[in-house]
């Protein structure tokens, strides 16, 4: 193994063979070249490919340091019995050496060697002057320590090397000093050498009261107090003694508290809903439960949490405290947007010029380690940030801490935000718009650093938090982590000058848990003046929506050879028109363009050009297995891979070339073959990888494929794929319905009265009107004005008053339910029903006025339930109506 090429290439030599294999890892190490190589020892690994994992791979492993004194490890591996070779390497820390010139010819010189003995790197380095010194290095700590020189004019360039083995007997304990809390469990870790003896070891304790160890070096906190942990070997040395190492080990108490938290947990018995006694850990049965939530929290009088294994589809869902945690399932949701851990956000009334709306009443969770979002249990979306791009990832758990008043009078929600790391992040939000005319609530964000609590987490999946305070004074972070094979619930003082973190109990008999909550989000303290609040003048960011069975653009991260590569989530929308075959976006670190389709049964061709010259690359195309099938991918690129996962959707392809491909020259045509009369979906292409780069920064680019005829491609925010695609498209077609603007339809935005009886006033013809309407609130020149007057003098619309038809007003169910029925009825169509209604729970919730159409609707298909229920009083989203409309039409025509 040698570095060549100036320090930036790597090449594996086979002398038996005569062969190598070399790696380019110039876009690493252009600026700080390679200098010095060492072999560190063999064994496996396990490598983590795109599609799957490769375990106990043979390897070998070697440690390297570049001219600026960085020092990596390099990890050489084969995953198919040496018929090729990759190389990752892992960025260990700075060591403070120059090494300058080492890389270069007839430059300085430098070797390094790895001890096995003493664990140390030793390195010879030679950058000017009469000698050559001589390094030792902790490559864990980098710690470096001039051992010496070689005296006058002796100066070694290359290969320090040992053949004389260490014999004596020796024992290394990784730990020498350790702190955990009672009932912590604590691996250790001890190796004896050389390998020739047999590497047996006997665990011991000091003092078992305070901790006990046993035959594998685990040990176990029983009592507050100092112990030392001994590791002895069976073996004995020339002098006929066994070797040792200690490890002193510090026990901390526990830190009982006089408060309670609820949350759900799992124990042998099952599922449950519990109230957690913080003062000794003992747990009380509030009820059973049925679904096991991987994050869940509490938001004006409900818990809400989803389901699943964050690799499939899952479902949310609404529990009631108050009637026995009662479990709704809600929505299904793209797995990441499966909950790691929810706050409260409790209703907030505010006002926005002449308009008061309720605000928040939702709650607040985190998804992917990265990504908030305030959920609309109801419809089934989002609105949410990626917290990527504040620097914020492994983000597990999150509690509402208080609330706050600006300057301007505005209410501000404070949250706490925990990642794995033990950092906490400030988060605040806020209402920050409305627009009455969509009934359109905005929100927007702002954030900060706490600092760290001096613990860390392994698994970002097992954590949950809350807020507490009591009139005692005590206020701060509870903290549950079910990692280990019992729960510790951990306590950090919000209200000390320096944040810690100290075990309170442990629930030794639970094996999960979820929605951890308390008071505090039931009614958040004031935090004015305090150092919570999040200083004056930080930006706010707007809040962006999203449909949860939508999977959002994440950050990628992967293991790409030679380097790591990342992809920042921030998604740029453009379009491939299937006839046209044009893709229009802006310019882009790759540009793209698609030949022509044909209408029925056609083809989608994607050709991946680059705007400037490259020699390598790696990029991936996602789409959707159940809308386009994957048909092939041509190069004329020599060195290519490609791998398909056609139930993910999913291609990848790497390139790499002797000389720089120009730019505007394809690199590849992906092609994709669809069955449908038309195509309606979304290709995602996102650039891992390009020349030197292995950290691109560039956003994925969103591409929308669709043919000509497909009126829902108009609006940005229409899914091809949802549920309400046909119906949306057969209103727009009919020119029964139009967007909001230009560019969306907001599907999920309310239908309000004026809009339903103008819609009726299209499907009549639009005829002409002679007759003023009685309501004071239809001004002339609206949209609506001459559909309401004419909608009033046929009989088919009232006002909610004599003189007031509320035109802004969302629509109920049972109004446009008997607006329908009355235009059908005035074009001669019959809507008497003898249907039944009483089967429905909530029938008696139907105004007398509407029973009659409603009844007709539920006979006719028209109308369908909502969870079992007719929801008479619920307001209708536009999607909603236009399913409603379809079906209307499909049965009696327009």
């Amino acid at each position: 193994m040698g570095i060549c090429d100036g320090g930036k290439q790597v090449e594996f030599i086979k002398p038996d063979a005569g062969t190598l294999t070399s790696w380019n890892l110039s876009g690493g190490f252009s600026e700080d070249p390679m200098a010095v190589l060492a072999y560190a020892g063999s064994g496996t690994y396990d490598y983590d490919a795109y599609f799957e994992v490769y375990p106990n791979c043979p390897a070998v492993f070697y440690y390297m340091m570049t001219e600026g004194g960085e020092l990596y490890r390099f990890i050489i591996f084969t995953a198919d019995k040496g018929k090729n070779y990759n190389l990752t390497r892992q960025y260990l820390g700075s060591t403070g050496l120059d090494l300058t010139n080492v890389s270069q010819k007839d430059g300085s010189f430098g070797s390094l060697l790895y001890d096995e003995e003493s664990g140390y790197l030793l390195l010879s380095a030679y950058t000017g002057g009469d000698t050559a010194n001589l390094y030792a290095i902790d490559p864990q700590r980098f710690l470096v320590s001039k051992l010496g020189d070689f005296g006058p004019d002796v100066w070694p360039a290359v290969s320090l090397y040992q053949y004389d083995r260490a014999t004596e007997l020796t024992l290394r304990m990784e730990e020498t000093t350790a702190e955990i809390s009672v009932d912590d469990l604590l691996q250790l870790h001890a190796k004896v050498k050389p390998s020739s003896f047999t590497g047996g070891i006997v665990w011991s304790s000091s003092d078992d009261s305070i901790a006990t160890v046993d035959s594998n070096g685990l040990v176990t906190a029983l009592a507050a107090g100092v112990v030392e942990i001994t590791a002895t070997s069976v073996d004995t040395g020339s002098d006929g003694k066994p070797v040792s190492q200690t490890c002193t080990v510090t026990v901390l108490g526990l830190t009982p508290l006089q408060a309670t938290v609820n949350a759900q947990i799992e124990t042998e018995e099952g599922l449950s809903w519990v109230t957690i006694d913080l003062s000794n850990g003992s747990t009380t049965s509030n009820a059973s439960a049925s679904t096991k939530l991987t994050g869940a929290g509490y938001c004006g009088g409900f818990i809400y949490g989803t389901n699943g294994d964050y690799e499939n589809p899952c479902h949310f869902y609404k529990v009631d405290p108050a009637n026995g945690f009662a479990e709704t399932m809600g929505p299904e949701s793209a797995a990441s947007y499966s909950m790691l851990d929810a706050a409260s956000a409790p209703a907030l009334q505010v006002t926005f010029g002449d308009h008061e709306v309720t605000a928040f009443d939702r709650p607040v969770f985190i998804a992917q380690g990265q990504r908030l979002s305030l959920l609309d249990f109801q419809e089934g979306t989002a609105l949410g940030w990626g917290l990527e791009y504040y620097r914020m990832h492994d983000l597990a758990a999150i509690a509402l801490v208080g609330q706050s008043t600006n300057a301007e009078g505005n209410t501000i929600y404070h949250y706490l935000a925990l990642n794995t790391e033990g950092d906490l992040y400030q988060l605040g939000i806020r209402p920050s718009s409305y627009d009455p005319d969509r009934n359109w609530l905005d929100y927007s964000l702002s954030t900060g650093t706490l600092g760290n609590i001096g613990k860390t987490f392994s698994n970002l999946r097992t954590l949950s938090m809350t807020c507490i305070q009591n009139d005692s004074g005590l206020y701060g972070l509870v903290i549950a982590d079910a990692s280990s094979p019992t729960i510790n619930l951990y306590f950090v003082d919000l209200k000390a000058e320096a944040l810690s973190c100290r075990k309170i109990c442990s629930l030794k008999d639970a094996t999960h848990i979820s929605g951890l909550y308390s008071d505090v989000d039931m009614l958040p303290p004031s935090l004015d003046g305090t150092q919570l609040t999040i200083r004056p003048g930080t930006d706010f960011t707007s809040s962006s929506q999203v449909s949860l069975d939508q999977e959002p653009v994440t950050n990628v991260e992967a293991t790409i050879l030679p380097g790591d590569a990342e992809t920042t989530a921030n998604p740029v929308t453009g379009w491939v028109h299937a006839l046209t075959g044009r893709y229009q976006a802006p310019t882009q670190q790759a540009s793209l363009d698609a030949s022509p389709v044909s209408a029925a049964g056609g083809s989608v061709t994607l050709t991946l050009t680059e705007d400037t010259a490259t020699t390598n690359g790696l990029f991936t195309v996602s789409y959707d297995p159940q809308v386009l099938t994957y048909a092939g991918l041509s190069s004329l690129i020599g060195s290519r891979a490609v791998h398909v996962d056609e139930e993910q959707g999913l291609v990848t392809f790497a390139y790499a070339a002797p000389s720089a491909i120009a730019a505007g020259q394809a690199l590849a045509e992906v092609k994709f073959t669809y069955a449908a009369p038309h195509v309606a979906s979304t290709l995602r292409l996102t650039t891992l990888q390009k020349n030197e780069d292995v950290t691109v920064s560039s956003p994925p680019v969103e591409l929308s494929v669709r043919d000509g005829d497909c009126p829902s491609a108009t609006f940005r925010d229409l899914d091809p794929n949802a549920w309400y695609h046909e119906s949306i498209d057969f209103v727009l077609n009919a020119g029964l319905m139009n967007g909001m603007s230009a560019t969306e339809f907001s599907p999920n935005g309310k239908l309000t009265r004026g809009q339903m009886v103008t819609i009726l006033y299209r499907m009549a013809g639009s005829p002409a009107v002679d007759k003023d309407a009685p309501f004071t609130d239809v001004k002339a020149g609206r949209y609506y004005t001459q559909a309401i007057r004419w909608a009033w003098a046929e009989g088919i619309a009232n006002g909610i008053t004599p003189t007031r038809f509320a035109p802004e007003e969302p629509i109920t169910r049972e109004q446009m339910v008997t607006f329908l029925a009355r235009y059908a009825a005035s074009t001669g169509k019959k809507i008497a029903s003898q249907v039944d209604l009483s089967s429905f729970p909530d029938s008696e919730l139907i105004s007398e006025y509407a029973k009659e159409s409603m009844a007709w609707a539920v006979e006719n298909g028209i109308l369908n339930g909502m969870d079992g229920k007719l929801a008479p009083k619920a307001t209708a989203t536009r999607a909603q109506s236009a399913a409603v409309l379809q079906r209307y039409c499909a049965s009696f025509g327009s």
